[in-house]
Formats: structure tokens, sequence, C-alpha cells
């Protein structure tokens, strides 16, 4: 999967999958050989399961709760690492679950999945494939 970059001077030029967005400092620091100015050549990661194409703008940004084993800015190092090599070499992921948000905030909620979520966001997708579950509560 490649990257199509939006800087004027790079019009026809494509960058490999391994670039940060500027909401996730985590990946900045492991990944600055690529350019600020780039646009994802692709709506979302691949998905063979069955889905749905959800946009990220109607999904709440999840939380990390203080029980997660963390280790760089929220994130497991080594979990974001095989989801942005396994997204760049066109891996099928499993879509994220979400269920439906409380009312007057965005429309889901991410329910399982948040890497892939955050990692989604980070390389500038619109949309990611999600699964909609029940809510629990």
């Amino acid at each position: 999967m490649h990257y199509q970059s939006r800087h004027p001077g790079h019009r026809h030029r494509q960058f490999q999958v391994v670039a940060a967005h500027k909401h996730a400092p985590f990946l900045s620091q492991n990944l600055r050989h690529i350019p600020e100015h780039f646009e994802p050549a692709q709506d979302a990661y691949r998905c063979d399961d069955p889905h749905k194409c959800i946009a990220l703008a109607d999904i709440e940004v999840p939380l990390r709760r203080s029980g997660y084993p963390l280790d760089a800015n929220g994130f497991r190092h080594d979990r974001m690492v095989r989801l942005l090599i396994g997204i760049r070499d066109n891996v099928s992921l499993p879509a994220i679950f979400v269920e439906s948000a409380d009312p007057g905030q965005r429309r889901y909620r991410v329910r399982g999945g948040v890497h892939r979520y955050h990692a989604s966001l980070a390389l500038g997708f619109s949309l990611v494939p999600g699964e909609i579950v029940e809510r629990l509560d």
C-alpha cells in the first residue's frame, strides 16, 4: 500500500505506508523519514472479514484505561509496530468492534480495536473497517 503526497512539489510521488499523522507523536518519533504532507491512497486498511466501513469522524476517540499494559504514549509499542507493518504490507486485519455511543456524542464508540483505531487515524484514513455490536450497558 502506498500514500500519495499532497505537497505541491510531490504531486506525482508515492510513499510507503510508514508515515505519521500530527496527532500521533509515538509514530512520528519512530518513522521520521516520511514527508509531512501525504494522503492515503485508500480510505481504510484491508479487512477481508465481513464488515461495514465506518467513518472515523463518527467514532468517539477511545481513551485508554489505566489497567492496560502501555509503554509508548498509551500504546504497546510492539503491537502498534506490527499493525503498521501489516497495513504497509496490505495484510488483512480484523475489523474493530463499535457500539452505539451516548446521545449527543459521536455515533459510535470503540469496544475493541483501540490500536487499529489509532493506527488508522494516525495514517490519515477516513474510514475504518468495523463491526457494530450490541451495547453492553
